[in-house]
């Protein structure tokens, strides 16, 4: 697929094989909301090569046509969908400055404004602080966090989450990743492994253990 142009006939004879018919809905969708502004605001902005909105508006359909990212290089039908390496999806999906969560709270704003018309009675913020228990203490950022379901500390990760509700739906709204001070591992050293740049080993937060 060129750039900014329409889906492929192959992808289009996917769809239809699983009884879907999303692309035009979607990018209607994605037109409707603003898409390329909400991306704007949120810093996601590319000088070059596929424009950040077509390159989401892939990653949106795959989830229904069942597939991962990586197929988009291992599986001849979903390549089609952009012409583009897998670096150029790596790279729109873990920049340090695309702000990702920005964009969700606009984005959210954004629906809310066009499509909520509950009462205000019925409107409601949900805050979730939940802990997901891990049991390794060499996997990284994680630590221990007051679980208040069994009153005791929780090695695992905490996502911290806000929430609206109408009654009738639930949006997210905003998530931040919380790491406690009590952690099996404190010490941040960067790896010499020759890994790529931008690698899990090279990330500023990659740790080792303490010994």
């Amino acid at each position: 697929m060129h750039k900014n142009t329409p889906l492929s006939l192959s992808v289009q004879r996917e769809i239809e094989k699983h009884r879907l018919n999303l692309e035009s809905e979607i990018d209607k969708s994605m037109v409707r909301l603003g898409f390329r502004t909400l991306l704007s605001q949120a810093g996601i902005r590319k000088e070059k090569g596929f424009a950040p909105v077509s390159v989401l508006l892939v990653l949106i359909l795959l989830p229904f046509l069942k597939e991962s990212v990586r197929s988009m290089w291992t599986k001849e039908y979903c390549s089609r969908f952009l012409n583009a390496q897998k670096d150029t999806i790596y790279r729109f999906l873990n920049h340090c400055r695309f702000n990702w969560r920005r964009f969700i709270t606009i984005l959210i704003n954004r629906v809310l404004a066009i499509t909520d018309s509950s009462p205000f009675n019925d409107r409601v913020l949900i805050v979730d602080d939940s802990v997901l228990p891990k049991t390794g203490k060499e996997m990284e950022l994680v630590s221990y966090h007051f679980d208040h379901k069994t009153n005791r500390s929780q090695l695992g990760y905490q996502m911290l989450q806000l929430g609206y509700h109408n009654k009738a739906h639930f949006f997210p709204v905003d998530a931040a990743f919380h790491t406690s001070k009590t952690a099996p591992m404190i010490r941040c050293v960067p790896w010499t492994n020759g890994a790529a740049a931008g690698s899990v080993e090279q990330r500023p937060f990659a740790r080792r253990p303490r010994y």
